[in-house]
């Protein structure tokens, strides 16, 4: 059965004081002659370490009692270990040997969290995973007898513990389109007079007005015309985002800047499909612009667009 979690806290205790308690650092009761060191170290604690990467142990009143000229010397390893299903497993350059005189600061640095391998608690049944750091250190007086020892056998170290292992989560999707219309490609294809009330002309370059660089470089009008997946269908749906969120009469979800910045993000990544699946679906509610004349087919339309009555739409 383990130790009890206890919470984080670095905890000065006289040697003394505290044997077979589990942290203790020294076994006084075979070697009395220690008593006097002080010794500081990390209880143990509970808790994914992802911001805390290390934990000091210092050891002080390392002399002669009484004597604090005189000096002892502090030798052995402290070890940095993974719990696995089937034991422990050194942590690489999870070893710390150890040859002082004197007093000692010793700084135990940790891998990160995502490195530790997770197992099954037998108790719980849950996933956990875990560090262990044994402190094995004996003391020497200063003609080199060992008068003491320094963390041997259990309960003399401490453990951390990650209660919920990390986890790679995928980001989070795209907020839905809070915009009630949108026109289609086709429809921008077919009522070129609507451009008019926009920022841009069908013959602007598309790289230019969105600051990427496209493939072949097509005005917007061909954009918005363009057949095909990947970048292609990116062509047609940010074209078209682009003149719904210029123009006054479509309440559409994005702005300008916000459909660049989309497109740009798709470019960078290299993700067209989810770059046109987020803009298709704001493009695709239908939209109602009285006044434009349908430019190509022959004959007005009076610009009464709506999810029915677009031009044939391409996803």
């Amino acid at each position: 059965m383990r130790r009890p979690r206890l919470a984080l806290a670095l905890v000065s205790v006289m040697v003394f004081a505290l044997s077979g308690i589990g942290g203790v650092l020294a076994d006084h009761e075979l070697d009395p002659a220690i008593s006097h060191i002080v010794v500081d170290f990390p209880g143990t604690y509970g808790s994914c370490v992802n911001e805390i990467t290390s934990d000091v142990i210092s050891i002080t009143n390392v002399n002669a009692p009484g004597d604090p000229s005189t000096l002892w010397t502090l030798q052995g390893t402290v070890t940095v270990q993974y719990i696995t299903e089937t034991g422990r497993e050194v942590v690489p350059g999870g070893v710390y040997s150890v040859n002082n005189q004197g007093d000692l600061t010793l700084e135990i640095f940790y891998p990160p969290v995502s490195d530790w391998p997770v197992f099954t608690d037998p108790t719980t049944g849950q996933p956990v995973a875990e560090l262990h750091i044994d402190v094995q250190l004996e003391v020497l007086n200063e003609f080199g007898v060992k008068v003491g020892e320094i963390g041997i056998g259990p309960g003399h170290d401490w453990d951390i513990f990650c209660l919920t292992p990390p986890t790679e989560e995928p980001p989070p999707p795209p907020p839905p389109p809070t915009g009630t219309e949108g026109c289609t490609p086709g429809y921008w294809k077919t009522h070129l007079t609507a451009w008019a009330d926009t920022p841009f002309s069908p013959d602007d370059l598309y790289g230019t007005v969105f600051g990427v660089t496209a493939t072949g470089n097509p005005t917007l009008e061909e954009a918005a015309g363009a057949g095909g997946g990947g970048e292609y269908a990116l062509f047609r749906h940010a074209t078209a985002a682009l003149l719904n969120a210029s123009i006054d009469g479509v309440d559409y979800a994005y702005t300008p800047a916000e459909v660049i910045e989309i497109v740009q993000n798709a470019y960078a990544t290299g993700d067209f499909e989810t770059a046109k699946n987020q803009l298709a679906a704001a493009n695709e509610k239908g939209c109602s612009l009285q006044g434009y004349d349908n430019t190509q087919g022959g004959g007005s339309s009076n610009g009464n667009a709506n999810s029915n009555g677009n031009a044939k739409k391409k996803n």
